[in-house]
């Protein structure tokens, strides 16, 4: 009888490790995820900051030269304007990494 007990415990204890051990990976995901949420409002922010007329869209002439490069990755049909939708499809792909 002995034997069936310390099996139970010893299966319980493998158990408690193994949801200790998830949640542990859990919570680091969690802080991932958090970390790259800020990350993409600071970004968003800068860009909110660079939209001198407040249309929502930010022109190259609106971008300070040395975010031209950064400007042109954004601008995904290449007319000169980083609008609303460009900025989320560039924060969905910053998601993902």
């Amino acid at each position: 009888m002995g034997s069936i007990i310390f099996q139970c415990v010893a299966k319980n204890k493998a158990q408690e490790q193994s949801v200790a051990k998830g949640l542990k990976q859990e919570a680091q995901k969690s802080k991932l995820r958090f970390a790259k949420s800020r990350q993409i409002m600071k970004r968003l922010h800068t860009v909110l900051l660079l939209d001198k007329n407040h249309d929502d869209r930010i022109t190259l002439a609106e971008t300070p030269e040395k975010h031209h490069q950064a400007f042109r990755r954004l601008d995904r049909n290449r007319d000169q304007i980083v609008d609303t939708k460009e900025i989320e499809q560039a924060g969905a792909f910053l998601d993902k990494k």
